[in-house]
Parts: C-alpha cells; structure tokens; sequence
C-alpha cells in the first residue's frame, strides 16, 4: 500500500521565466531561476554596427569601441559572450554567425582576435551587402555596473546556450565547439528528423512545446 508521501507529492518548486527571442534587436536568452536564488546577472547591448574595409571587417576599429564608451561607459572592459551577426540587404534581422566568450581578456581585446576576424569575413563572404553587428552580453555586478570578474563556469555555460539558439537561426554557424552534439544528434520531433506519425513522437514534441530543430546540415541563409 503507497505511504502519505506517494500519494501527496511535494508541489514542484517554482519557476520564474522570461524569454527574449531573435528580433531585429534582441538576443535570445533563457533564464530559468528558482524564486529567491541568488542570480548571475547578464545584460545585452547592442547591435553595434562594425566598420567594414571594402568587404572586409574594418582592422581600425578605435572609433567603434569609443563610441561603445560613449554609449556604456565600461562595457569595452567588462566580460562575459558575445554574437557576431550579419544584416542581409533588404530584411531587418539579423543572422547569427558567430558566438564567443571572454576569458582573462576584456570584450575589447577579445571580440577583433584574428582567428575571429577570419570567421566574421567569412560570413561575410556569403553576402553581397551584408551589414556586420556585434551583440555583446556582459556580465553585471549584483548592484549594477559591468563586473570585470572572471567566472569561466558560469560564461562558458552561457556561451554553449546562446551557441545551441543560434544554432537555431542559422545552421552554417560558424562555431565548431560546442555544437558536435547538436549536429549528430537525431531525436525524432525534437532534433534533426521529424516526429512523423509516430503518436510518442509528436506528443513529445507538444510535451516541450517545441519544433524540430535541424541544425546537422552546414548550409548558408539566402542571399
């Protein structure tokens, strides 16, 4: 015979949720907290329009960096991710190319590293007229004002959420850590193949109130 406790489970904890989608100025982040824990606060800025040279990433980027300043005095020198992104001609959204983190180094000894900037060129390349922003997404102080600690758990983690949206946007993500799972991983209703006719599958997918994420092809947006 079941005892008390099976038959009147714990009420689950509860949840706090907010959700920011993709948008023409918005990043998506998820944050899934218990009431009253205590937070590792983020804070998004941007998009920034980077100068180009010719059909390259501009390498004299003194001028955007000063006006970042001017805008949010300290967030060249905070810490935290960052998306690199393209504006295809004729759309106000943004495509995701390229999401990365800081570690000893600050946003703006971190963002322009060469190997970055080839991956930016790259996505680059797949337009014609495509319009280069960054998106940065800074770790706060628990009373305000960008934090210049380093706390690698808790960026990296970010970095491997925001890699796994983007992944969602844009399947020729030009990140190639992180997204081995994503990419030869098949979950029928979930992940890379459908959910079919199969009554498990799609009452899955309803279960987490998803679409079939398919990530596993490297294949560019339209032009």
């Amino acid at each position: 015979m079941e005892d008390a406790a099976s038959l009147h489970p714990p009420r689950p904890q509860s949840f706090g949720v907010a959700v920011l989608s993709w948008g023409a100025n918005r990043l998506p982040v998820c944050v899934f907290a218990a009431r009253g824990a205590s937070m590792r606060k983020f804070e998004n800025f941007g998009p920034f329009k980077i100068p180009r040279k010719g059909t390259l990433v501009s390498d004299d980027l003194k001028q955007f960096w000063q006006n970042i300043e001017a805008r949010h005095e300290g967030l060249s020198g905070a810490k935290g991710c960052y998306v690199f992104g393209v504006k295809p001609p004729g759309t106000p959204r943004i495509t995701p190319w390229y999401v990365g983190r800081t570690n000893a180094q600050d946003f703006k000894h971190e963002c322009f590293q060469h190997q970055k900037i080839t991956h930016y060129n790259h996505a680059l390349n797949e337009y014609r007229r495509g319009v280069p922003y960054l998106y940065l997404v800074a770790f706060m102080k628990p009373r305000g004002g960008f934090s210049a600690q380093n706390i690698p758990t808790t960026i990296g983690k970010l970095e491997e959420h925001l890699i796994s949206l983007g992944l969602l946007r844009n399947p020729g993500l030009r990140n190639t850590s992180s997204t081995k799972f994503y990419r030869e991983t098949e979950v029928p209703g979930l992940l890379n193949k459908k959910a079919g006719k199969s009554k498990a599958n799609q009452t899955l997918r309803s279960l987490f109130l998803v679409k079939v994420a398919n990530v596993k092809r490297r294949r560019s947006p339209a032009r």
